[in-house]
């Protein structure tokens, strides 16, 4: 969300778990397969790439809010 990789503005998948230690890599990319699953991620470049879903913007911005109280 920092870096606003929202609706067209994507990132690689890879990059969903950088700078997490190697041991949680698969962990943060299942995650990231549930959350595509849920559409909160949206896939972009037949899978290599994700961005937030930006119609759920409103729900992925509380989340976030309520997590960092």
């Amino acid at each position: 969300m920092t870096k606003r990789k929202w609706g067209k503005n994507y990132t690689p998948i890879e990059n969903v778990a950088r700078g997490l230690p190697n041991d949680k890599t698969g962990d943060c990319l299942e995650i990231a397969d549930q959350l595509l699953k849920d559409r909160i991620l949206l896939s972009h470049k037949k899978g290599k790439c994700v961005s937030l879903n930006v119609k759920l913007k409103k729900v992925i911005m509380e989340f976030l809010e309520n997590f960092y109280e």
